[in-house]
């Protein structure tokens, strides 16, 4: 699937990006990050535009980058501030590096890539509950997987797979009743998936012997889902059991390789670092060794070919992954200046199944 360059990216987390430069490629360019002499986030192009040298291969001057090749010297929005062979003379208009748009928010560096002119700081999603709080712990994780990014954002709205790709790491099998619904909410796309009369995930023992498991998950055009997680005794309301908060973003590197970021913030025992580090060692086991070696190898299968150009049967498992394709598409479309394609029949659809996996009842993306 093409890039969608007009919404912004996760280009690294904040605690990331210090007082270095930092060498990255997001939707294909190859950019630098680093921080000015007042903290804030610089991205600029990773090439000096007079011999094309990697700016990232330079050094920090204040809050400006200076060219390792010749010395050029370039500030944070990108104007050349010191040519060294000839400092008496004003630099030309065209001796610039591009200047990307980057804003901290939530503890994360957001990039648009796009038309700098189109960048709304208010359009960077909403992922207050992982911003720096003295009474919140959020733990972050990044792996660059050898995948396209429209396949991670599958595999993310399809928690079916959970049931057994993720077998004692994050499940421990379906409920008698599954239940799916996914519609177009406020820009983005919003799934919800219930278990009911499900055994209870590890680490997830304490609440019951039979649970009862929802998950809402908030997809945005930055490739971004922000999950929230209901596990209850069965019969029992939301409130009543366990609610936990994470997310993971997906931003392109390259048309095959994508940049996976993943987080979970929690408010109990926060000043227990060895709860960190069990949920980076799940993580470490589960997202690398389950999620992304099942998707490095799909795409490899795939031979560089996208997903829909290979004729995929559709199930109602795929019912938001296939919502969400339908909105990217008609995004691309805008984006690009073509005309809007047809919308799909409904922006809403439901499908139920039981243990044995028959399904009751069907939305139109079966």
């Amino acid at each position: 699937m093409p890039f969608l360059r007009n919404v912004w990216y996760a280009a690294a987390w904040a605690q990331e990006i210090r007082r270095a430069l930092n060498a990255r490629t997001l939707l294909g360019v190859p950019v630098v990050l680093f921080r000015d002499a007042q903290q804030g986030p610089v991205i600029l192009a990773d090439m000096c535009p007079h011999r094309f040298a990697p700016l990232s291969r330079g050094r920090l001057v204040g809050s400006d980058v200076e060219c390792g090749y010749h010395g050029l010297r370039f500030g944070r929005d990108g104007r050349c501030t010191l040519n060294p062979h000839a400092p008496e003379l004003e630099a030309p208009s065209a001796l610039r590096a591009r200047a990307y748009p980057a804003i901290e928010r939530h503890g994360v560096i957001w990039a648009w890539m796009g038309d700098a002119e189109q960048s709304d700081p208010d359009a960077i999603p909403d992922l207050a509950f992982m911003a720096p709080d003295p009474a919140r712990r959020t733990t972050h994780s990044y792996h660059l997987g050898a995948f396209p990014y429209d396949l991670l954002i599958d595999n993310l709205l399809d928690l079916s797979h959970a049931e057994y790709l993720h077998q004692e790491t994050f499940s421990r099998g379906p409920g008698d009743e599954i239940s799916l619904q996914a519609w177009e909410e406020g820009g983005g796309v919003t799934v919800e998936r219930t278990q009911l009369r499900a055994p209870p995930p590890p680490r997830y023992e304490h609440v019951a012997s039979v649970v009862d498991i929802t998950f809402r998950m908030r997809w945005s055009p930055s490739q971004v889902i922000a999950f929230d997680r209901y596990i209850r005794p069965t019969g029992q309301p939301r409130e009543a059991g366990v609610h936990s908060r994470f997310c993971h973003l997906a931003t392109p590197e390259t048309e095959r390789t994508t940049h996976y970021f993943h987080a979970v913030a929690r408010v109990d025992d926060i000043h227990n670092e060895a709860i960190d580090e069990a949920i980076r060692s799940v993580h470490a086991r589960a997202i690398v060794g389950e999620d992304v070696s099942m998707l490095e190898a799909v795409a490899e299968r795939m031979g560089g070919r996208d997903l829909m150009d290979l004729s995929p049967i559709s199930l109602g498992i795929d019912q938001a992954a296939l919502l969400v394709r339908s909105v990217m598409g008609r995004l691309l479309s805008q984006e690009l200046g073509l005309r809007r394609p047809a919308p799909v029949p409904s922006t809403r659809g439901a499908h139920h199944v039981n243990l044995a996996g028959k399904r009751a009842s069907a939305g139109e993306a079966s």
